[in-house]
């Protein structure tokens, strides 16, 4: 169960932050997002905080790079 959660997150903030129009939306839905994920990790799984910390950066990583390059074109 944790594997789907982990797998699905990643695509339901994407897609999530595709319908968001506005910038401050996005980074808001971003934000609530990465504590998610980070929460999600540590309760749910035996992560060490350095483990949780690295696999939020990526995740947050992601949804950066997702934002970035979608800023300035609506």
């Amino acid at each position: 169960m944790i594997s789907v959660i982990g797998a699905a997150m990643p695509i339901v903030s994407i897609v999530a932050l595709y319908f968001i129009k506005t910038e401050e939306g996005r980074i808001g839905a971003m934000a609530a997002f990465t504590i998610l994920f980070a929460f999600v990790l540590a309760t749910c799984t035996n992560a060490r905080r350095l483990e949780i910390a690295a696999s939020t950066a990526a995740f947050a990583a992601v949804e950066v790079v997702f934002i970035g390059s979608d800023l300035g074109k609506s």
